[in-house]
């Protein structure tokens, strides 16, 4: 009988181990999505800002044509 305890604390400890190694795994699976989120959204910001300015510079340009006539 307190053979079988043991053995029985000793299953729940390693299971509680195994879990507290996947929650890490888990906690730092979902830290890399909400990183990589982040600069994925930063990245489209900055393509827009990118994407503005070209627009700026290519209306404030004088066509070739324009600029020898």
């Amino acid at each position: 009988m307190v053979q079988q305890r043991e053995k029985l604390l000793l299953e729940v400890a390693r299971v509680s181990e195994d879990l507290a190694k996947a929650r890490a795994v888990v906690l730092s699976e979902v830290d890399a999505f909400a990183r990589t989120r982040a600069l994925s959204l930063r990245l489209s910001e900055l393509a827009k800002e990118r994407d503005a300015l070209t627009l700026q510079i290519e209306r404030a340009q004088v066509p070739p044509q324009q600029a020898q006539a």
